[in-house]
């Protein structure tokens, strides 16, 4: 039963209470009073609700729109943090060998001087090779790609990829060595 209703049973109530005509009259106009406002009470409750729907939808899409946002920028790499092609082609190279002298890598990529070892001083700054515990007298420490350095393979999805012709010959042995600060 509505709140109308009630007030329209209480005001049959008291006409037949025997109630004074004036006091059923003045109850009559606070009853339709009542009733206008439980109606517009009742419109603008209905319109709240629409809104509400309206707004949890907008909502819904808001939160997928942003976790698709945020899948793109985990995904997304700043530009500043992709590597040319050459340097990936050396990165690849030094990855597949048990360790590369630079001037070796450099040559066999035949690429001038200058520019190979820029190109290992760009890869040691960014920390995806390192020099490791062996080295020549003639060809300084040989190289090997650190654990940024094949995270990095993995997302611009390098790991797979072979270099494209076999890799320079590397002399069988190493010829100059530390082990606690003696030469081997």
């Amino acid at each position: 039963m509505s709140a109308a209703d009630t007030v329209k049973d209480f005001v049959r109530l008291a006409q037949t209470a025997g109630l004074s005509k004036d006091v059923i009259d003045l109850l009559d106009k606070k009853a339709v009073l009542l009733g206008e406002q439980v109606a517009s009470l009742q419109k603008d409750n209905a319109a709240l609700i629409q809104e509400n729907m309206v707004l949890l939808r907008e909502n819904r899409q808001v939160k997928l729109e942003n976790e698709n946002l945020k899948t793109q920028l985990e995904n997304a790499r700043p530009k500043g943090d992709e590597l040319d092609e050459g340097y990936k082609k050396m990165l690849v190279y030094i990855a597949h060998t048990d360790g590369i002298h630079r001037q070796d890598l450099i040559s066999w990529l035949g690429l001038q001087k200058v520019q190979g070892e820029h190109m290992f001083d760009q890869l040691r700054k960014r920390e995806f090779i390192k020099p490791g515990p062996f080295g020549r007298p003639d060809k300084g420490f040989d190289f090997h790609v650190t654990p940024a350095g094949r995270e990095y393979m993995a997302k611009t999805k390098l790991l797979d990829v072979k270099p494209d012709r076999p890799l320079p010959p590397q002399p069988p042995s190493r010829s100059v060595g530390f082990n606690s600060g003696r030469m081997l």
